[in-house]
């Protein structure tokens, strides 16, 4: 047993390391959450809050403030090329949940919840690791090198972190994590600007060539979550390396992926052009594994393509 106070590092400031973080701190743990961003950040899609998760919160404190800050989305309509409604889900009965979240609002209140027992580390990330039967010693990008009794891994799924641990490079080719592999669905998510008459049901539009978009409300914001989803084969091949691309790249393929295909297409695809931020990324299946001494969990998405 450590004679010293447990050193644990946390890498990756999203949802699941403040949440780990704060836990830890329950247990008279101080932590140190290091992040790659210069501050916490400000893009991702929407998320829902469900079963064991309703619990933590609860646990937490933070079920009534987790409830006013959600997106208090209606429903989803299924719609037609002119946007004509042809079925509707109201919540709790379909893909929209009881509490639904902006990602970064949700990653806010949970920082905000463990930052008294956390030391931060923003703007630097995990250079390499090395593990003694003592200690893993970190040496950290911004030339620091610090030994900690734990590391747990949050920071999504592109993970550099995670390539170390595991002895894998991440490459155009292979994103160095195997406990990841597509399911060849790819998803574009960003944000536009919100219309009154957009109103507060999210709307699932299907096109040709296995291709949708589903645009839903934040209504806080004021915007609309816009997620375009392919998974047509020719697509796959396009989008295989897109996300090691630069972020007007990956734009670049999406609109050349949408463009004419009908609906309100041409609106998102103007505003995913100005959008700032856009996220592009694989719909993974998880296959876990763990690695001795370090843990790994993939903290929910951020910034163009996700979710299945």
């Amino acid at each position: 047993m450590a004679s010293h106070p447990r050193r644990v590092l946390i890498s990756g400031a999203g949802i699941a390391g403040p949440v780990v973080a704060y836990w830890l701190g329950r247990a008279g743990i101080r932590t140190t959450l290091v992040e790659r961003a210069p501050s916490l950040r400000t893009s991702g899609q929407t998320l829902d809050i469900h079963g064991v998760a309703r619990d933590v919160i609860a646990k937490m404190g933070l079920d009534s403030v987790i409830r006013n800050a959600g997106t208090h989305e209606a429903g989803t309509h299924f719609v037609d090329h002119s946007d004509r409604v042809c079925a509707s889900f109201p919540v709790g009965q379909g893909m929209t949940n009881e509490i639904e979240f902006i990602r970064h609002r949700l990653a806010t209140i949970f920082y905000e919840a463990s930052k008294d027992w956390t030391d931060d580390i923003f703007g630097d990330s995990i250079k390499g690791i090395k593990e003694s039967e003592a200690e893993a010693i970190v040496d950290f990008e911004s030339g620091q090198t610090r030994g900690f009794d734990a590391i747990v891994i949050a920071d999504g799924m592109h993970s550099k972190s995670r390539s170390l641990v595991f002895q894998t490079q991440e490459t155009p080719h292979s994103n160095g994590d195997f406990s990841y592999k597509s399911l060849g669905v790819h998803t574009a998510y960003f944000s536009i600007p919100y219309r009154e008459e957009d109103g507060m049901w999210s709307r699932w539009w299907t096109a040709t060539g296995r291709r949708s978009i589903w645009l839903r409300p934040v209504p806080a914001d004021p915007s609309m979550l816009a997620c375009l989803i392919i998974a047509d084969p020719v697509a796959q091949l396009k989008l295989k390396d897109a996300c090691f691309l630069d972020i007007p790249e990956q734009k670049k393929i999406w609109r050349e992926l949408f463009q004419g295909a009908g609906w309100q297409t041409e609106r998102i695809l103007d505003h995913m052009t100005d959008a700032a931020t856009s996220t592009c990324r694989k719909s993974p299946k998880s296959d876990r594994k763990a690695g001795q001494g370090v843990e790994s969990r993939s903290s929910a998405m951020r910034p163009m393509v996700h979710r299945q």
